[in-house]
């Protein structure tokens, strides 16, 4: 085996060994895997990107007929390196690049979850493999390292002077770096990549507060329809509560004459209490609900009343 045998076979061997780190290149046999392999890859592995707001981005580009002049540069994601109307790269060929967050369609977005590649350049002849050559763009977690190649292309707009034969090859960017490279067209062009983005955790729903239980007086009867001045009369309190028993009821009464002052009538059970007539006049009866709420005695601000 020659010398120049061995510089190939420690090659694929070097090649092989970054794939057991997972990330870098994906190699099946020492052969870099087709892109439309790669997506599948990538769409089916476990990790995801909460936002882009954590990543570096690699963005490898390939200008020149045989992509020989390539050029990666690294883009913050956060801060005015990723914000629009800043040139990220000059290339040999003359393209300039404006790489910055947008949204799906290529709108300037500062916390978009798309990155999109706005490409002039000035030069333009008809049916070439034209300029806005993306070979790849990876994003990389800054905590991790992690590598998240773009997984779709989100939208796009055609410049000019493309042969037939290089267009619709924006697909091209997907992926790890493999060598093909999308032809977008001269003049200005964009192309819109998307990665694969968590989605939103879906919150608990909330569990409703347990009302407050509610009580009320809900009727008063007297067991003497006609009173006389000797009369005793026991009145007799009914009332609820909300939810229907949550309070163990009880009842304060009082009562007033000719329209006097309110006094306190004494329980003759929780239940009732007794009223003798002493005297002639209007008499009128009140009772209120009551009963323990939180460890605390709370009575029905409403009286209910009868008048003899």
């Amino acid at each position: 085996m020659t010398k120049k045998h061995w510089l190939v076979l420690a090659a694929f061997l070097v090649l092989g060994a970054v794939v057991g780190v997972g990330g870098g290149i994906y190699v099946d046999n020492n052969n870099v895997v087709p892109k439309t392999n790669q997506i599948a890859l990538i769409t089916s592995d476990a990790h995801c990107l909460n936002s882009l707001d954590t990543t570096t981005l690699e963005f490898l580009e390939s200008s020149g007929w045989t992509n020989a002049d390539e050029t990666t540069t690294m883009i913050d994601m956060v801060g005015g390196q990723a914000a629009y109307g800043t040139v990220d790269l000059v290339t040999s060929a003359g393209e300039t690049y404006d790489v910055y967050r947008s949204d799906v369609s290529g709108n300037p977005q500062s916390s978009g979850q798309y990155v999109s590649f706005l490409m002039n350049r000035s030069y333009s002849k008809p049916d070439i493999a034209s300029g806005n050559n993306v070979e790849s763009a990876v994003l990389i977690s800054k905590s991790s390292g992690l590598r998240y190649p773009a997984v779709e292309v989100a939208s796009k707009s055609r410049g000019a002077s493309l042969a037939s034969e290089f267009d619709d090859q924006a697909s091209n960017a997907l992926g790890e770096p493999n060598g093909t490279v999308s032809y977008m067209g001269d003049l200005t062009s964009r192309l819109t990549l998307g990665y694969p983005i968590c989605a939103p955790a879906t919150p608990s729903p909330s569990p409703s507060p347990t009302p407050a239980p509610t009580l009320m007086c809900t009727g008063l009867a007297k067991d003497v329809p006609t009173p006389s001045i000797g009369s005793k009369i026991t009145f007799t309190c009914s009332g609820a509560s909300t939810p229907a028993g949550a309070v163990a009821l009880t009842y304060s009464f009082r009562y007033g004459l000719n329209g006097g002052a309110w006094s306190s009538m004494v329980n003759k059970t929780a239940t009732t209490s007794e009223l003798i007539i002493s005297a002639c006049g209007s008499y009128e009866v009140q009772c209120r609900a009551c009963g323990t709420i939180n460890g605390a005695t709370v009575c029905d601000p409403v009286w209910s009343g009868a008048t003899l």
